[in-house]
């Protein structure tokens, strides 16, 4: 579910707003979802895309030898069954997030042993863009160590080109958490200006997970989150 959709909004429900949430929070990101809506309409995008293509992706991935809770696992869905309904669904669309997702999970990335059963590795970058995008809010390093347990400062200067499928999750856990919430240091903010890290607004949800994604350059028409910084 997007953070700031409306049907994210109702997860707020409570017997004072029966129907919505009222709150300025939800108000919030209500309002950014309909901006960010607009934008995307703007610009020709939409929510959906043709499923063919991620269709035959699938096909190749089977075929090198990956299983459907493999590809599952890489791509951060929620079980191998969510795989098998897509590779057997005649329907002509899917999600673009979910597309993105797994389009951007190809066997060359991924070490051998990951056909053994072993451990999963990704692509570093998607975690790396997604620390960037911290820092520019105003995350600090230790406070993302200690929300996540990851060493951040030590991945974003790495030359691995690939982490653990489980330090992923983490980086990725961490940044819906704090992705719409201001971080308490001014001082990591304009560093992250002036190295020119783009913020979590400027990635859509499926090219901060695609090998080829890359971040939005206008951003005139999209606001920083309004919510207080975190103390």
């Amino acid at each position: 579910m997007h953070p700031d959709s409306p049907a994210a909004a109702d997860e707020h429900r409570s017997p004072v707003h029966p129907t919505r949430c009222r709150c300025q929070g939800c108000r919030d990101r209500s309002a950014r979802y309909r901006k960010r809506w607009q934008h995307e309409r703007n610009h020709g995008m939409t929510r959906t895309v043709d499923a063919g293509p991620v269709r035959r992706h699938l096909d190749v991935l089977v075929a090198s030898g990956m299983s459907t809770g493999q590809i599952a696992a890489a791509a951060g869905l929620a079980n191998h069954r969510s795989v098998w309904r897509l590779m057997n669904d005649p329907n002509a669309r899917m999600s673009r997030q979910t597309a993105g997702r797994i389009l951007a999970v190809h066997p060359a990335q991924l070490p051998e042993e990951l056909h053994a059963e072993a451990e999963v590795f990704v692509p570093a970058e998607f975690s790396r863009r997604r620390v960037r995008a911290l820092l520019a809010l105003g995350w600090t390093h230790a406070r993302m160590l200690e929300l996540s347990g990851v060493r951040t400062a030590v991945m974003l200067n790495a030359k691995e080109p690939r982490v653990t499928w489980r330090t992923h999750v983490r980086v990725r856990t961490m940044y819906e958490q704090l992705s719409m919430t201001l971080g308490p240091s001014q001082a990591t903010r304009t560093r992250a200006r002036k190295a020119g890290y783009p913020p979590p607004l400027a990635w859509d949800d499926d090219a901060i997970d695609r090998p080829d994604g890359q971040p939005w350059k206008d951003l005139d028409d999209l606001d920083e989150p309004r919510t207080r910084p975190a103390g």
